[in-house]
């Protein structure tokens, strides 16, 4: 049977990671639960309600399918009283509050929760950063309750439209490290991401790294090759030299031109708007002087 933390050795601080492989931990020292993978879908069932309280029955349903209904209540009474040996007291009152119907999290016992973090990072642009550094990983990614899934999914996708955001925002600021790392970090969570490697042979060829854009390419185009038996999309096929990208990327960021849609009366006017244009993609482009001669 689990043994509680004595009170003494504990000072107050108990963080709980979800993201990634899943962890309790007080002030510092790992908390082990009997039966880990099961308690710990139990608990990430209850705390990431929030406080919330939910059914006895339907958390014992969530975390034991297969059981009839007695053995699940009996089971997930079993699991309760385990994983509350196992979790240190706190001085503010028991992380688990249970009465004869439902259960729910004492978010006032002051534990640090890393999902709770990552959604109040994730909601300031300001503080995206240290959202990207919070995402170890997916969701108890060792554990595949059903319950678990489309919550996986929300954070995941929340996790990579930061990363998105980030590319654009370090690019525009000719943060090209940073922007290279964020596009680098979508290819590990998602490596089929055609968008991501266009985008990162992009910011390679303005940081002045054509080898590194072509390279990214040809791993991408061997990626799919050796996988899936399939070519990348049609860009990709536009690409197979230097002298290929290079024109390339001088069209794309010709395309950033907007033409009137009629000859213009005041021709001197649209030559000077055209003029400012080109003076603003080369702004964004300072690359292109050079490819362009």
């Amino acid at each position: 049977m689990a043994k509680r933390a004595p009170v003494e050795a504990f000072h107050g601080r108990l963080d709980v990671r979800f993201l990634g492989q899943a962890a309790f931990e007080a002030d510092g020292a790992a908390v082990r639960f009997a039966k880990r993978n099961r308690t710990l879908a139990m608990l990430a069932r209850i705390i990431l309600l929030r406080g919330a309280p939910i059914a006895r029955d339907v958390l014992a349903f969530s975390i034991f399918p297969d059981d009839d209904e007695s053995t699940a209540i009996a089971e997930l009474r079993r699991y309760l009283y385990l994983a509350g040996k196992a979790l240190p007291e706190s001085p503010r009152g028991p992380w688990l509050v249970a009465d004869a119907e439902t259960v729910r999290w004492n978010l006032e016992a002051g534990a640090s929760v890393d999902v709770f973090a990552f959604e109040t990072y994730a909601a300031d642009p300001q503080t995206h950063a240290q959202a990207i550094e919070l995402y170890r990983g997916d969701l108890l990614d060792e554990i595949y309750d059903d319950w678990i899934a489309a919550e996986r999914e929300r954070l995941r996708a929340r996790y990579l439209t930061i990363l998105s955001e980030s590319i654009d925002r370090h690019r525009s600021e000719r943060r090209y490290a940073l922007a290279i790392e964020s596009a680098k970090r979508i290819l590990v969570a998602d490596p089929w991401r055609e968008d991501t490697v266009r985008a990162l042979m992009s910011v390679r060829y303005e940081a002045g790294d054509t080898a590194g854009a072509l390279a990214e390419f040809e791993r991408f185009a061997k990626h799919l090759r050796a996988e899936l038996g399939i070519a990348p999309m049609s860009l990709y096929n536009y690409v197979p030299t230097k002298d290929h990208l290079i024109q390339l990327m001088v069209d794309m960021a010709g395309s950033e031109y907007r033409y009137p849609a009629r000859e213009p009366v005041d021709k001197r006017a649209a030559i000077a708007d055209l003029a400012r244009q080109g003076r603003d993609i080369t702004r964004r482009h300072p690359w292109l002087p050079d490819a362009m001669r």
